[in-house]
């Protein structure tokens, strides 16, 4: 027997009485008619005396939808919940290249979800998922994707007894366009998670992923391979009030490809012992090895601390690190160890009620011994964190420009020099930049391999210090800080060693709507000594109790001192946000930055804008976008809309 048409809210609300066995339950939850129509104008010039290549797409598409949610016999037996949406409509393409036309057919579009659930009550459930829709992925501000994908795949576990564990199992494909370089995703998973929960504060956790996974970009050779990663966590606590933590963690990574296979292993102890409000003690000890191609790194790091807290202002903490590293490859070898004493005071008062006051000083003693063999070093895994307005250094000199390789954390990504990052040659050192308009993240993690002139054999010794405060006056409307770094290097005269004197000053302003502040940067180095000023401004405006205006800008100047060179940088970003009760939503965003230095000038510019109207049954969502990119002589302006009109029943 069929039931249909009943809404599944309904039927959730009936569940307080017992369900009854029914052979097919069956409700349409949703049923609809859409209309949508995307286009997409790009127009790409490398040389300002060369021909324009234009890409242009437009598609018309009318869709019908429909939701059903139910189950058979039984919905703890077999309870599904599908919802589909499908048409075919007019697409035009045209490519303006020699030899290439507009091209018209037919365009197909689909978006679906579905989801069965087996015994979803029992412990033992499975589930079966598939879904495919558009989304829109944010790198920066000025470039935003948009990623076609679908996926398919299935789950199975035990949630009772002393081990919970599940087995999820998938195919996944992402198209990505609106980057400079269209890309492809497609990846085989499967991940396994099991947990053991014990009393309050002690748990097991492993996981196992493994990614068979095919990178496709147009214009470079394609990318495969096959990710394994094992992780294991243990949380532990002992004694009276549980004063005895113990933290273990091992992760296992193993990728294998064709041209660079790797593998690493890292394990980590930390016990912390919490002797009084006042007093604790920590002991931590890592251990880490990785073998990408014919080099092998392996390191350990250990290190043992006091922490003492006086009364609620003053907080100090003593320790005691050393650490030891190895690399070697067929031609060369560097064994480095490093040992030492640290002091930490951090220092917070409350000055009445016109000011708060924090202090903060750390000094490091170090003593280093190298041990070098070949002409040559090979790097591999250097992790760094690439983000705007911030500068990021490899840590060694003498680097072969031509060696450097930069990844995503699991090595299953290359990126591009000058599509998504650059190399920066500064004195001794070499400094790396993400390219606004790459498909590296701002913010994101990488991995930089690299081949480096050797350095000799020799001992030196490290002294750091570091010294921050700050002041917040008259209940946070104004605040003044400054930070200072000084590492000194005695000894090693053979090597080359960096001597840091930096100095940090600055203030901003919090006042109703407007927040400002100014910072000035003194990095004086023997390898890379800069100037640095920035500037930043936010205004934010209520206008109504339904939308808001809001202004970012910030400025930055930077000049090498050894050199002359320098980079400078203006971001001008504005919003406006509206809202009418539930059926109208207005929103528009827009802004510019320019780069200038390096010989890397750059202007970006990117506008967009989204409205959303609900009367109803009806809905509908319009919104544009233009991104404008001139990078190293390259010129790429892109103009994007959709227009989506819904009529539910």
């Amino acid at each position: 027997m069929l039931l249909f048409g009943t809404p599944w809210g309904g039927l959730a609300a009936s569940r307080d009485v017992a369900e009854e066995p029914r052979w097919m339950r069956l409700n349409i939850t949703e049923a609809k008619i859409s209309v949508e129509s995307e286009g997409e104008f790009e127009q790409t010039q490398v040389k300002s005396d060369a021909a324009a290549i234009s890409r242009d797409l437009v598609y018309v598409v009318p869709t019908m939808g429909l939701g059903v949610r139910g189950s058979v016999y039984h919905s703890n037996l077999f309870q599904y919940d599908l919802n589909a949406e499908g048409g075919v409509g007019w697409q035009e393409y045209r490519l303006d290249v020699p030899g290439q036309g507009a091209k018209t057919g037919l365009r197909d579009l689909q978006r679906y979800h579905a989801m069965v659930s087996l015994l979803k009550e029992k412990p033992f459930a499975v589930n079966f998922f598939a879904d495919k829709e558009r989304n829109t992925r944010d790198y920066d501000f000025f470039t935003r994707a948009r990623v076609d994908s679908q996926r398919a795949g299935a789950s199975a576990g035990y949630a009772e007894g002393p081990v919970p564990f599940r087995i999820t199992a998938g195919q996944s494909e992402e198209h990505i366009t609106g980057l400079a370089n269209p890309m492809t995703y497609k990846d085989n998973t499967l991940n396994f998670t099991a947990s053991n929960e014990r009393r309050q504060g002690s748990h097991t956790d492993i996981s196992y992923d493994l990614d068979q996974y095919h990178r496709q970009e147009t214009g470079y050779y394609n990318q495969e391979g096959i990710y394994h990663s094992a992780n294991l966590r243990d949380m532990e606590t002992f004694g009276r009030d549980d004063w005895v933590n113990l933290r273990t963690t091992m992760l296992y990574t193993r990728l294998d490809q064709t041209n660079l296979p790797s593998s690493s292993f890292s394990a980590s102890e930390l016990v912390t012992l919490r002797h009084s409000q006042q007093l604790e003690t920590t002991y931590n000890y890592d251990f880490n090895q990785r073998d990408t191609g014919p080099v092998e790194n392996q390191g350990h790091n250990g290190i043992a601390s006091i922490r003492h807290r006086l009364y609620e202002s003053l907080v100090s903490t003593f320790d005691v690190h050393a650490q030891s590293f190895s690399s070697q490859s067929p031609d060369t070898k560097q064994d480095t160890t490093r040992y030492g004493l640290g002091l930490n005071e951090s220092y917070t008062k409350k000055l009445g009620d016109w000011g708060r006051l924090n202090l903060g000083y750390s000094i490091r003693a170090d003593q280093e011994d190298r041990e070098t063999l070949g002409q040559f070093i090979i790097v591999v895994g250097e992790a760094h964190t690439l983000k705007d307005g911030e500068l990021t250094f490899l840590h060694q000199t003498g680097i072969v420009r031509s060696s450097i390789r930069v990844t995503d954390p699991s090595g299953a990504i290359v990126y591009h020099e000058l599509l998504d990052y650059l190399i920066l040659p500064s004195g001794e050192q070499t400094e790396i930049q993400r390219v606004a308009g790459g498909k590296i993240p701002n913010g994101a993690a990488v991995m930089v391999d690299y081949t480096a002139l050797r350095q000799p054999s020799d001992s030196y010794q490290v002294l750091a210090n570091y010294l921050q405060l700050r002041l917040d006056l008259f209940n946070g409307l104004l605040g003044l800080y400054g930070r200072a770094n000084f590492v000194d290097n005695f000894g090693g005269e053979s090597l080359i060693l960096q001597n840091i004197a930096d100095r940090v000053a600055g203030a901003d302003i919090t006042w109703r709507w407007l927040k400002a502040g100014a910072e000035y940067e003194d990095f004086d180095s023997n390898l890379s000594p800069y100037h640095a000023q920035r500037l930043f401004q936010t205004l934010r405006f209520e206008l109504t109790e339904s939308s808001a205006l809001t202004f970012d800008f910030s400025q930055r100047w930077l000049k090498h001192t050894d050199n002359g060179l320098g980079q400078n940088s203006y971001d001008f970003i504005g919003r406006y946000n509206w809202r009418l009760g539930t059926r109208v939503a207005f929103n528009a965003e827009g802004g510019m930055r320019i780069t200038r230095g390096f010989g890397y000038d750059q202007d970006l510019a990117t506008a967009r804008t989204d409205f959303d109207f609900h009367f109803g049954k009806l809905d509908l969502r319009t919104g544009y976008e233009f991104q404008d990119d001139n990078f190293l002589g390259e010129l790429r302006t892109r103009h994007y809309f959709f227009v989506r009109a819904t009529r539910k029943f």
